[in-house]
């Protein structure tokens, strides 16, 4: 399981399904936060965290289907991750990006001229290819265009 970035709507899981043998992947920066004292003062207990963490591109296979694993720029969060899943041709870029208003967090080094950069095909990785379908967290999956707009 991967988790995009820090926020809970992202991670509170985790403990159960590495209890259910999940592996847990996800950015240095997400693992830092999750072990800061968040809502009511509680860090993420020591198995709610990423097991594996990386800032660097890399590619695992999964059911059968080769997954990217894209690091992105600041911009939603310190820790920002896209998932590029090569078979079926879709993006997974988290909370980067929604069809509703962009939510950037310029306190944690966030710009916009990242949140704009994330968007370019599979998260401006020159050696990605062009990835045509995204899905945001919100209602319905987007087409390219909709993240070019």
């Amino acid at each position: 399981m991967i988790n995009t970035h820090f926020h809970g709507d992202h991670n509170e899981n985790n403990e159960n399904l590495a209890k259910l043998g999940a592996m847990v992947l996800a950015h240095p920066s997400t693992r830092i936060e999750l072990a800061r004292p968040g809502r009511g003062g509680v860090s993420r207990p020591p198995a709610g965290r990423p097991m594996v963490t990386s800032s660097e591109l890399f590619s695992f296979h999964f059911n059968g289907e080769e997954v990217v694993y894209v690091p992105l720029k600041k911009s939603h969060s310190p820790g920002n991750v896209g998932v590029y899943f090569k078979g079926s041709d879709v993006f997974a870029f988290g909370d980067v990006f929604t069809n509703d208003y962009p939510s950037m967090d310029f306190q944690h080094g966030g710009t916009v001229e990242n949140f704009i950069d994330n968007l370019q095909p599979c998260g401006g990785h020159d050696d990605s290819q062009d990835c045509v379908r995204a899905e945001p967290r919100t209602v319905g999956g987007s087409r390219r265009p909709d993240v070019r707009a």
